[in-house]
């Protein structure tokens, strides 16, 4: 329920700090001249956000409403958890999740605690989407996304995304029609609003498998064990508190 995502999203929220010093640690043992940057939104370069509203805007009703041939008024943007610099010039997008390791128990306000090892998909499709539009935003120059799966007690997973061009194309055709069909118009979109449409299932579900296989597709760099993980100093060893006012 909402308390539940609400405790996850606190978890979260309260640790990436810490998973971003994992990605650190791991890359400094790599190369000490790598360098993980702050970064905020990304995205206003890119030709659709020089053009879309223009655009779109010309294409409207006298009363100002969209029409029904209107050219897409999307604009992108996305913002990463961090970027990762190499010495040769390469960049890649950062990206970290924190599994929060609490459950609700017999649906009431009351916690257990849970963790499962990591296992493949390593990187669920569902996150496809995320690293794909971090790496467009960032720009042509970025062709890979790290991600930081993070654990309380069973490390972290380091794992890398290849972009993939064609269906970063692909993703921009769904979104504009989106934008087109639904933000635009103001309508509320059906249930499984492209899948049901007999025009657009077809090409609507290669583009849902080709996500999946992107998502099979990651590359697994390494599994840093819990003792590595740097959290604050315990005052018993071996019982490292997981946040900073305990």
């Amino acid at each position: 329920g909402g308390y539940g995502r609400e405790i996850k999203m606190s978890w979260g929220n309260a640790q990436e700090p810490t998973s971003i010093l994992t990605a650190l640690n791991y890359f400094w043992e790599k190369d000490p001249n790598i360098r993980i940057k702050e970064v905020g939104m990304c995205g206003a370069g890119l030709a659709i956000n020089t053009t879309s509203t223009s655009d779109a805007e010309s294409a409207k009703n006298i009363d100002g409403s969209a029409t029904a041939h209107d050219p897409s008024s999307l604009l992108v943007g996305a913002s990463p958890d961090a970027l990762i610099c190499y010495p040769n010039g390469t960049i890649e997008v950062l990206e970290v999740k924190n599994h929060c390791p609490f459950f609700t128990s017999n649906g009431k306000h009351e916690f257990a605690i849970r963790e499962f090892p990591f296992r493949e998909p390593y990187l669920p499709s569902h996150y496809v989407p995320q690293l794909m539009m971090e790496m467009m935003c960032v720009g042509q120059e970025c062709r890979s996304a790290i991600m930081i799966r993070q654990t309380a007690t069973g490390g972290a997973l380091i794992i890398r995304l290849h972009r993939d061009d064609e269906w970063l194309d692909e993703m921009m055709f769904w979104l504009s029609k989106f934008q087109i069909d639904f933000v635009q118009t103001g309508t509320l979109p059906p249930v499984d609003f492209f899948y049901n449409d007999p025009n657009l299932k077809g090409r609507y579900g290669k583009f849902i498998e080709h996500t999946v296989r992107l998502g099979l597709s990651v590359e697994k760099l390494d599994h840093v064990p819990h003792a590595k993980i740097q959290r604050m100093m315990g005052v018993v060893p071996g019982m490292t508190p997981l946040y900073l006012d305990l």
